[in-house]
């Protein structure tokens, strides 16, 4: 590629934190890549702003919303408690997803470092997703009239319970998920058959991988994502890049390898308007598992 990816990052999304006990850690590998990163001579672009109400009221429901308004200490589920920080953090890689996803649409590629939080549904936060950002990011380019198409190919190993939910129906917007087998992790939602509903119909797919699945086990799902993906056309296309595929990862049974992720990145590098969304995983290895990818994405 001739200019490299341009890089989302705010000192903002440190807010976006369940304490030092929590499994989900926004800054685990975050400060180390963002070092390494501008070694090599990527820019780094702060979002100047967070989301607003308004925008995120595309997507979630208003009850909801102002629950999470009032929240003195605790709300939601158990496992994703919300603060008012937190919730101000969750605002902030919102709108860090709608300049990059903005950015990509103009055909700038952009990798946003905290985004892609899938689990988030319009009536309630799950999952550590407190707000579903790409799919606010799409709702509001859309009603700007900036794009019309959108689709999103999430390889995250949690499927995309939320993104499915809001898009069910939405024939302008393609969802693809390659997750491990619901029947042995969270979500436990998101199986083959569920394809869309009435003019979305065909506009979801759920590819599932079996607990332990190498990448000779991964490459010939991510080949089927890829072939729809490519052929669905699209104003902007974006991938949700969770790392915690990665073998060492506590949260999943899923065995990539480091290697592998060059050879994912070099299989989306042909990707046209692309904007790449991390929520991160749950290993120490963040950064090596980003370089690896971006090499193979830019190669």
């Amino acid at each position: 590629m001739s200019e490299k990816i341009k890089v989302i990052w705010s000192e903002n999304y440190r807010k976006y934190n369940f304490g030092s006990r929590h499994p989900f850690q926004p800054l685990r590998g975050r400060l180390a890549f963002l070092r390494k990163i501008k070694q090599k001579g990527y820019d780094i672009i702060e979002p100047k702003y967070p989301a607003t109400r308004a925008q995120a009221e595309l997507v979630h429901t208003k009850d909801y919303l102002d629950s999470l308004e009032k929240v003195s200490q605790e709300f939601t589920t158990l496992e994703t408690p919300v603060t008012r920080e937190n919730v101000e953090g969750a605002y902030w890689y919102t709108g860090g997803t709608i300049k990059a996803v903005g950015l990509a649409s103009q055909g700038t590629r952009t990798f946003n470092t905290l985004g892609g939080l899938h689990h988030a549904k319009p009536e309630h936060g799950e999952g550590f997703c407190i707000l579903n950002d790409h799919g606010i990011a799409i709702r509001y380019l859309q009603k700007e009239g900036v794009i019309r198409r959108a689709k999103i190919l999430d390889i995250d190993a949690h499927a995309h319970n939320g993104t499915q939910e809001i898009f069910y129906s939405d024939p302008d917007v393609l969802t693809i998920s390659i997750h491990q087998d619901p029947d042995t992790i969270y979500p436990g939602e998101c199986y083959p058959w569920e394809t869309g509903e009435g003019e979305g119909k065909g506009t979801n797919m759920n590819l599932l991988l079996d607990p332990r699945a190498t990448y000779d086990e991964y490459k010939p799902k991510l080949e089927q994502a890829l072939e729809k993906f490519e052929s669905f056309y699209s104003d902007v296309a974006i991938v949700v890049f969770g790392t915690d595929t990665y073998k060492k990862d506590p949260m999943t049974q899923i065995c990539l390898e480091l290697e592998d992720y060059r050879k994912i990145g070099k299989s989306l590098s042909s990707i046209r308007n692309l904007s790449i969304l991390s929520p991160g995983g749950y290993s120490k290895y963040i950064p090596k598992i980003w370089l690896n990818f971006l090499e193979g994405l830019e190669k």
